[in-house]
């Protein structure tokens, strides 16, 4: 298990996708803060919650499709992952390195935009008025269901991507979800009603739990929908992956 993880982490350091991808955001994250003029005035506290709503239009989506695409779909179409097999290696083993190494560089890619902004805008305007032991608190809390959201989004992806053996696939999938999104989004200011299926749905998590005065009890509730998203589709596709034919 271990020297799959070493192979898979040897694999992300090598990927042209990921510094690309780690590259657009970056630079992104450069054009945001400085076309935005109220950006530049946030405090840290402020412009991280920003940052992780705007998430979504920044193409954070696409990024975990074509990161995935790249890094285990291009797996299947090379053989790479039928060696690992039949050179004795589980398939649990298998799915959880990838998904591990995976997770991690999709983290990396998409959480560097709001760290490095936030980061910024501390040194500049500090964190917040009030430092106190609660902000810390709610700053962690932040981070830790940042975090599983974000894997969440990735098992999507996961589910996806073992399903289909397919690069082009997976992503022009994820291209679908994040336009299908979009229209959700619109769909939820105009009608009040729908808005309660969107307030549910794992991609709408992050611009949530972002709100002004958000409390525990919403950080609470974007954490259950994403362990629930974990939880069910993890071990879907351990399952898909164990029955699939790999050729």
């Amino acid at each position: 298990m271990f020297n799959l993880l070493e192979m898979e982490a040897y694999k992300l350091r090598r990927s042209k996708a990921f510094y690309g991808l780690l590259l657009l955001a970056v630079t992104q994250s450069i054009f945001v803060w400085l076309f935005n003029d109220k950006l530049i005035q946030h405090s840290g506290k402020e412009t991280l919650s920003y940052m992780f709503f705007i998430q979504a239009s920044l193409g954070a989506n696409i990024f975990v499709g074509i990161l995935s695409a790249d890094f285990i779909g291009t797996d299947f179409t090379s053989g790479y992952i039928k060696n690992l097999i039949s050179y004795g290696h589980k398939r649990r083993d298998i799915l959880i390195a990838k998904a591990s190494v995976y997770c991690f560089g999709s983290i990396i890619i998409n959480f560097i935009c709001p760290v490095i902004l936030t980061i910024i805008n501390t040194v500049k305007n500090g964190y917040c008025t009030n430092f106190t032991l609660d902000e810390v608190i709610k700053l962690m809390v932040l981070s830790l269901t940042a975090v599983i959201l974000q894997v969440a989004i990735c098992s999507i992806s996961l589910l996806i991507i073992f399903l289909s053996k397919n690069p082009t696939i997976n992503i022009g999938i994820f291209v679908a979800i994040d336009f299908i999104f979009r229209a959700m989004s619109i769909v939820s200011i105009r009608v009040l009603s729908f808005k309660k299926v969107y307030d549910n749905i794992i991609l709408s998590q992050f611009g949530i739990m972002s709100q002004d005065n958000v409390s525990m009890g919403q950080y609470a509730h974007s954490l259950i929908i994403g362990l629930i998203t974990i939880l069910i589709l993890f071990p879907l596709t351990t399952y898909i992956f164990e029955k699939s034919d790999i050729k």
